[in-house]
């Protein structure tokens, strides 16, 4: 069973009775199927989208075969469509993500490529093929190819271009599984993309000795010869071949055309931004790029500036099912015409700064100040007018309020997560960081500012005698531990007095976290961990270049969360010291993460909410079963408050019926089965669509 569609609880009891009065023989067996037969994967290795949906990647290509659309992205990301409006999530499992896709005799190729998050500096290319664009294999390429950005398919063969250590690289395969590096020679080559038509293969890219963009034509993918461009603009990114014309599109929204491959016009240049696809559906062609710029054509030659409805990148588009679908960074558009524009996704694409669970809710807010995006569950989001424009930076939750704090010294606090008031700081001091321990809130920011608070409402200004800023903040051990821009930490049991720890972070702490007698400090190129907030140390990483810039702990486990190389870094450790780098699935850099209901849920730029799935330890556990005097069974029941579960019997473990739905209200519970009273034998399941 897959774990996105549902989840039985843990093994709860076995045992045999025996009713003395009439010596019948009764049997019940409490079942459930441990998580790791749902899914055998780690839970922090399974992060599903939340927000926004299908899916926050940026979208790089779009591809209509077989009376399907398949698009890939960043991240591990692969989507399927049969029109464009309902997605459904595959997984790639490639750690970089994919930039192309192609099909070709009966195989879908993605190529690709990035920077994995604990391996240190330096990119690797990534080759992936399918059958049906949605079980996908990595093929390793060569170990010196850096990235791969262009594949297509033609005359019986696969071509595929990126860069090398050295000279641009152009692979070949007649299957899509068994690749040939070939040979072009000492070159400054940068090669983005790469179509087939009229009997040969034409890639375009950029020339880095001479900063001009590049053309180059081959009859078999082997060997090359370079034609001018047509243009001087330092690079063409995007290029197809449809309508019986080649058309290029790249840097200064240009666009470039040509019927032979070798001779080039440009049609189009001089305008602010780049162009990054370009696609050719129902006599039209379109091409889209930065900014959600798009140019629509019905003849290569006229060029005309649509509105696409949004200001966000649009890196993909492409033609299928008698329409056009295009996008991006947050955008999911639909089109007939090329003309009339549709956003397909749903959700909230504003960046999200912070994070916070209490109440049984996420509370999660916008970068820009304006909204908070609550859930019960971590998986439906409801969006909550803050009534304020301030940019917030760091969220906590104690003694029953959410407390946010931002710029221009900005304090909010909610009682009931929707209805937010804005307290008086007593500064205008931009705050950057809060925490609750102790039965009081602190809360920190620019220029040393400390504030301390028993309900959130009614601030006090402490000294610390430290003028720069500080970044963060935490509690633990009867412990304030503080980090600052320059890498240190002060640490202070009463908020009142203060002394400096030992910490030593060159680009500054952005994050802490206490759990399990360790501190945990997280920044640039920094991981360090403490017992008592004064010594630190370095924990075993391997990379000194991963941006950190938050970390929480929760149900044993550290979850570190930050950026690297197009990667949303996510990082766990259950002691601080050693650490495992997870993959998020997203090119989106992360800035905040909270614990509740048996998951973590993550937030960061384009509106990304991730999820974990249910951790060990919180699903339902069944048991014991108590018989009646009546012959009811009265069966206790203990998970996460607020679940909702399915309860389901059978008399043979192989015919399961429904029984009755529970909600955890408190834990320990019981619930009755009036039923057992004629069976002779019952066992029972609990099961949670979510």
């Amino acid at each position: 069973m897959n774990a996105q569609h549902g989840r039985f609880g843990t093994l709860g009891q076995r045992n045999i009775l025996e009713n003395s009065a009439n010596h019948t023989r009764l049997l019940w067996l409490v079942v459930a199927l441990c998580c790791a037969l749902c899914r055998a994967d780690d839970p922090l290795d399974q992060w599903q989208w939340r927000n926004p949906l299908p899916s926050g990647n940026t979208i790089n290509d779009i591809l209509y075969v077989n009376n399907q659309f398949v698009a890939v992205g960043y991240g591990d990301l692969a989507l399927t469509s049969p029109d464009g409006f309902d997605w459904t999530t595959q997984y790639s499992s490639s750690i970089f993500g994919l930039s192309r896709v192609v099909y070709g005799n009966g195989t879908f190729v993605g190529v690709g490529g990035g920077q994995p998050v604990l391996v240190g500096d330096g990119s690797f290319g990534t080759i992936m093929a399918s059958s049906d664009g949605m079980a996908w294999v990595t093929e390793d390429p060569s170990p010196d190819i850096s990235l791969l950005f262009g594949v297509a398919y033609g005359n019986g063969t696969f071509v595929v271009v990126g860069a090398g250590e050295g000279p641009a690289a152009v692979l070949t395969s007649a299957d899509g599984y068994d690749w040939t590096r070939q040979n072009l020679g000492t070159n400054n080559w940068e090669l983005m993309d790469v179509t087939y038509g009229n009997g040969q293969f034409v890639a375009t890219g950029i020339d880095w000795s001479g900063a001009k963009a590049l053309m180059l034509v081959s009859r078999d993918g082997i060997t090359w010869a370079e034609v001018d461009s047509g243009t001087r603009v330092p690079s063409l990114d995007a290029i197809t071949y449809s309508g019986g014309t080649f058309v290029a599109v790249g840097d200064r929204q240009t666009v470039v055309t040509s019927t032979d491959g070798t001779n080039w016009t440009q049609r189009l240049s001089g305008g602010d931004g780049y162009l990054q696809s370009v696609a050719w559906g129902n006599g039209v062609y379109l091409a889209v790029g930065s900014k959600g710029t798009m140019f629509r054509s019905t003849n290569t030659v006229n060029w005309s500036a649509i509105s696409s409805g949004t200001s966000n990148d649009l890196s993909s588009v492409g033609y299928g099912a008698g329409r056009f679908v295009a996008s991006g960074v947050g955008a999911r558009l639909v089109s007939a015409d090329g003309v009339t524009w549709t956003n397909s996704g749903s959700g909230v694409t504003t960046g999200l700064q912070a994070i916070a669970y209490g109440q049984g809710v996420f509370v999660a807010l916008s970068q820009d100040g304006t909204t908070a995006l609550t859930s019960p569950d971590g998986i439906r989001w409801t969006v909550e007018d803050l009534g304020t424009n301030a940019s917030l930076r760091n969220l906590a939750y104690g003694d029953g309020a959410f407390v946010a704090v931002g710029v221009q010294g900005v304090i909010l606090r909610s009682t009931n997560n929707s209805d937010w008031v804005r307290c008086n700081s007593g500064t205008t001091k931009s705050l950057r960081s809060i925490t609750h321990g102790s039965d009081s809130f602190l809360a920190v920011g620019e220029a040393g500012t400390i504030l301390s608070s028993t309900d959130g409402l009614n601030w006090v200004a402490r000294t610390s005698g430290y003028r720069n800023g500080l970044a963060c903040v935490c509690y633990g051990k009867g412990t304030y531990i503080v980090g600052t821009d320059d890498g240190g930490v002060l640490v202070s049991t009463n908020t009142i007095s203060w002394q400096s720890g030992d910490a030593s972070a060159a680009f500054g702490i952005g994050g802490l976290a206490y759990g399990n007698g360790t501190f945990v400090a997280v920044g640039t190129g920094a991981l360090l961990y403490s017992t008592n907030g004064l010594h630190w140390a370095q924990a075993n990483v391997f990379s000194q270049s991963i941006w950190l810039g938050n970390v929480c702990y929760a149900q044993g486990t550290f979850v570190a969360i930050g950026g690297n190389g197009g990667n949303g870094a996510i990082l766990t450790s259950t002691n601080g010291v050693d650490w495992i780098a997870r993959s998020s699935g997203t090119d989106n850099g992360l800035l905040g993460a909270a614990y509740g209901n048996g998951t973590f849920v993550v937030v960061g730029y384009s509106g990304t909410i991730l999820q974990s799935a249910q951790l060990a330890g919180t699903l339902l556990r069944l048991g014991p079963v108590t018989p009646l005097p009546s012959g009811a069974m009265a069966v206790t029941v203990n998970g996460v408050l607020g679940d909702t579960w399915e309860i389901q019997a059978s008399t043979n473990l192989v015919d399961w019926l429904p029984l009755t739905n529970v909600t955890i209200t408190n834990v320990p519970m019981q619930f009755l089965d009036q039923g057992a009273t004629s069976l002779n034998r019952r066992f029972y399941r609990g099961f949670s669509p979510n």
